[in-house]
């Protein structure tokens, strides 16, 4: 078997390049950047270490498939150590603050003070996130490979977030935030996920936070993808950065060579394109796009792109008023043609050099 090529050196290409190796195989990560790690990546400016990637890392539980993956390539295991928040994140409205609290029984007892006129709506949002915790992502074996047997166990595993699913799988984060009277829980639902996003993304979001599943790694994006780079070359793994992929050859229907922007190219029988799908397509031609992607592509206005943007701040007096993560409201301002009445703060005080001593680092 000819040696595996792999496009991209991001978190999928580094944990392709493993997988390869500890299955005997011989492979290669050709990435374009002069780093790898693609989206997990962080840099240092004046002594402050910006990293604009790691929120958390869903699969810390023990109890959760992709708990398994992580150990697997190297980045939970020993000598590992995760930041374990009291909360996802703290809302200040005019004032009045509120908290999406690990635990779930305090968050629902402080909603309850702060908006007892939507008690029944509190009840059933908290309930929708206790059942929520059993959603699994099969990571141990391949959805090809996974037969009737498995998909039951499955199913049954996640029995309790079916209702759920039903009864807010076709709503909006924007729906459900409507649906409370309280500014502070409509911050809370819908400020920091896009609004037309589904609902269940923001249940999910807070179940996995609440069942100790998205913890955040100390160190942030580094101390995931430069666990994952050591462990793949310790399996005898080669990567070549500066490396940026232009073309994909194609003779009938597989991958023969991998064109490169610096003129050379690589002939492979075996090929893993671990970049975004755009890329992909763009790589082998558009002629391969399905209709659904096509559909998707062609249709902006209903497939948006979201992005955001961010301002970091160096801190000269650190203080403990402002926690991890927190959202308030604010005078109106224009951001790429948008009016926004929020701020959403990260103060990264209890990740270790991100900031020079007694100085502290916010994102905005």
């Amino acid at each position: 078997m000819s040696k595996v090529i792999i496009i991209g050196g991001g978190v999928s290409g580094l944990a392709a390049g493993i997988y390869a190796q500890m299955s005997g195989l011989e492979s290669e990560i050709f990435e374009g950047h002069s780093v790898i790690g693609g989206q997990c990546t962080s840099w240092k400016r004046k002594g402050f270490h910006i990293d604009n990637c790691v929120h958390w890392m869903t699969g810390t539980s023990p109890n959760k498939e992709i708990h398994q993956v992580w150990k697997d390539v190297g980045v939970i295991g020993e000598g590992c150590k995760m930041i374990e928040h009291e909360y996802f994140m703290q809302v200040d409205f005019d004032g009045v603050k509120g908290h999406a609290w690990r635990d779930l029984n305090k968050m629902e007892s402080e909603l309850l003070s702060i908006a007892p006129d939507d008690k029944e709506l509190i009840h059933s949002l908290i309930k929708a996130i206790r059942n929520f915790q059993c959603i699994e992502l099969p990571a141990l074996k391949p959805k090809e490979q996974m037969g009737f047997f498995d998909n039951m166990k499955l199913l049954w595993k996640m029995r309790k977030a079916i209702p759920v699913a039903v009864k807010y799988g076709k709503m909006t984060i924007g729906d459900l935030a409507q649906q409370f009277k309280s500014p502070v829980i409509r911050q809370m639902i819908h400020n920091y996920v896009p609004e037309t996003y589904f609902a269940i993304s923001t249940l999910y979001m807070y179940a996995n936070f609440a069942a100790g599943n998205a913890d955040l790694p100390l160190g942030g994006s580094d101390s995931i993808t430069l666990k994952m780079r050591d462990r793949y070359l310790q399996l005898g793994g080669k990567i070549s950065t500066k490396k940026k992929a232009v073309s994909i050859d194609v003779e009938g229907t597989r991958c023969t060579k991998v064109n490169f922007e610096d003129g050379t190219s690589v002939m492979t029988e075996d090929l893993i394109c671990a970049t975004d799908i755009s890329v992909t397509f763009k790589l082998i031609g558009e002629k391969y796009i399905d209709d659904h992607f096509k559909y998707c592509y062609d249709n902006p206005d209903k497939y948006p792109l979201f992005s955001n943007m961010n301002v970091y701040f160096a801190v000269d007096v650190p203080t403990d008023e402002i926690p991890n993560m927190e959202i308030f409201n604010c005078e109106p301002y224009t951001v790429a043609g948008r009016d926004v009445n929020i701020v959403i703060v990260n103060n990264f005080a209890d990740q270790p050099g991100f900031a020079p001593k007694e100085r502290e680092f916010w994102r905005f």
